[in-house]
């Protein structure tokens, strides 16, 4: 029986390689730059100039739009640079800032701002994708951020329950002294 032709070495490397990083490039987004940013501002409430550095991040790696796929989900990897891209245009300040004047109540935002300052790194990562594209997170992942920050500043005691991200596509969700994100 005689044995099938090899590939030379280099070619053969080389179509394999071309191979593997096809199938392992992740999903492609939905949206272009464009629609990405706009779903960013209807989600998350971003100000113009916040706009517009997202939506040139958004055209220098247009992968990072795929948080807001609504089919093939985002990668671990193509999370995390949409999350650096998104600290470099709204730095947390100002995100902790933006949350906390979602409340309506003085007092409460400002335990929000103050509290979501001093979360970690990767909890403050979960509010940011979970408030500018909350399929982008599965809501149990940041349940115990949601709730640690409910918690600290008591904000299931307003009598509200409203548990959806501001512009959750499913629910036009807002957050007026409501928990966070979902429980446990």
């Amino acid at each position: 029986m005689a044995r099938p032709p090899r590939l030379p070495g280099l070619v053969g490397l080389v179509l394999v390689a071309g191979f593997v990083a096809a199938c392992s490039s992740g999903p492609k987004p939905e949206y272009d730059a464009a629609q990405a940013a706009d779903q960013l501002v209807k989600n998350f409430g971003a100000n113009q100039a916040q706009t517009d550095c997202m939506t040139a991040r958004f055209q220098a790696d247009p992968a990072i739009a795929t948080v807001f796929n609504t089919g093939e989900k985002a990668t671990s990897d193509q999370k995390s640079a949409y999350v650096a891209a998104i600290r470099s245009c709204v730095p947390i300040e100002d995100f902790a800032t933006l949350l906390g004047s979602t409340l309506g109540d003085p007092s409460l935002g400002t335990c929000v701002h103050d509290t979501v300052l001093t979360f970690t790194p990767a909890e403050q990562d979960q509010l940011y994708l979970w408030f500018s594209s909350p399929g982008a997170i599965d809501p149990t992942e940041v349940a115990p951020t949601s709730k640690k920050l409910s918690d600290i500043c008591h904000l299931g005691s307003t009598g509200t329950t409203d548990t959806n991200p501001p512009g959750d596509p499913a629910t036009g969700g807002t957050v007026p002294g409501g928990t966070v994100a979902p429980g446990p």
